[in-house]
Parts: structure tokens; sequence; C-alpha cells
């Protein structure tokens, strides 16, 4: 076999060949993520509800996602509307905030109003101070997506949970970063919240692309060092 690569384009492809390697890798690592993930929600939500306050002081930030939770207190203020899907249809998690004993403010989705039906929710009365037991799932807050439109607190439209935004317009300084939904009841006029545990998981296909990209680069780097006569296979005589 003569082989003469050409400087540069061999350059360029081993450039590109660590690139595209490299991607593929970290693919195979989220992968490994994702699954630990799913295990550990799946986990977690066949587990029996526990009181929150047993755990918030031991668990780490993210070790409360998707667990299942037992929290008193009383409800008080406005409702947060968050536009979310719920078994495909659009529309909004109605979010009350509950003052618990130790003066924090959580956020309990009691329940899913379509998006058809807002406007029967708009003008009713914020809800009266009443004592009550939760039952629900703990769901982190999460940043804003990149095609997410920007909140708007003036008309109570919310498309991501934003600490310092829901601070500001509930006017609490105790806000919990996370909110429960209720697994118990939906308020009337509300539909039950179905909990989505179909956590997307693709990485081993984003792999096979990357990992096929660098196979695609290398046949092209070698076929056209074959056209050129700088890459001739000469078999044995």
């Amino acid at each position: 076999m003569t082989f003469k690569p050409y400087p540069w384009s061999t350059l360029f492809t081993l450039i590109g060949l660590g690139i595209l390697i490299a991607l593929g890798n970290w693919q195979l690592q989220r992968l490994g993520w994702k699954q630990d993930l799913i295990e550990t929600t799946q986990a977690r939500l066949s587990q029996s509800p526990v009181p929150l306050r047993d755990l918030e002081h031991s668990a780490k930030m993210g070790e409360l996602d998707w667990q299942r939770i037992v929290v008193e207190g009383e409800f008080e203020g406005k409702e947060v509307h968050f536009y979310r899907r719920n078994a495909g249809k659009p529309g909004y998690y109605i979010l009350s905030q509950l003052r618990r004993e130790n003066g924090q403010l959580l956020l309990v989705a009691r329940g899913f109003l379509p998006l058809e039906k807002k406007s029967e929710r708009l003008g009713r009365p914020d809800d009266e101070i009443a004592k009550s037991r939760v039952e629900g799932v703990v769901q982190p807050f999460q940043p804003r997506a990149l095609f997410l439109p920007e909140n708007n607190p003036a008309e109570n439209e919310w498309y991501y949970l934003s600490l310092e935004q829901l601070a500001e317009w509930t006017g609490s300084t105790n806000l919990a970063p996370y909110f429960v939904v209720d697994q118990e009841r939906a308020d009337p006029g509300l539909e039950p919240i179905e909990i989505d545990v179909n956590l997307p998981n693709n990485h081993l296909g984003y792999a096979i692309t990357w990992f096929g990209l660098a196979a695609a680069l290398l046949a092209v780097y070698v076929g056209y060092h074959v056209s050129e006569g700088r890459l001739v296979f000469r078999s044995r005589t």
C-alpha cells in the first residue's frame, strides 16, 4: 500500500473526526445519565408518601424531584396559571399558594384547566385561608427553554417557573424552588393532572448519528485520496 496524504485535508479530517467522536462519546455518557434518571424517577414514584419536613433538611438539590410527599399548611393568596399540556391537551396547571408552618410558601398544582376554559376562571376570588393536607409529587422549577415565550405576570401567564419572578409576584421571600402536583384530588372545575414519567431518551440515536458522520467523513477522505492516486492498494503477487 502506498499512501501520500494531502497535509491540509488530513489535518481538517483529523480535527473533524476528533469532534464527531467526542460528540458521540458525550451522547453515550448522556445515555447512561438519562437511564439512571428514569430508574430513579420510577423508584421514587413507587414509594409511599413521606412527610416533606422529614426530607427537605437532609435532601440535596434535585433529590426531592419526583418524590411522593405529604405536606400541610394553609392556602392563601392568588392562583398561578402555569401553561402546560395534560394528556395531550393545552391548558394551565392551577397553582395555589400553600403557607407551611415554617413560613415557607409552596406552590401546589391543584388541577388542570383546559385552555378554552380559562375565561371561566377569570375573576374567581382568591382562595380563602384554609388548612389543608396535600399528598402529591414534587416537580422542579425548570429554566426557560429556547423557544418558550416570556412570562407575563401582569396577565398571570406563566410559561416557565422563575423563582425570582414568582417571589416578586407573590411578595414572598421564602418561596420553595419546586412545586407539588396534588395527587389526591382536583379542585371543582379542574381536571386531575397526569404525571408523565416518559422522559425522552434519544441519546443512543444521537450517538449513532455522530459516529456515523465520523465514519462517513473517513470514507470520503479515503475515497478522495484513492481517486487522486495518493492512496494505492497493491495486492501481493
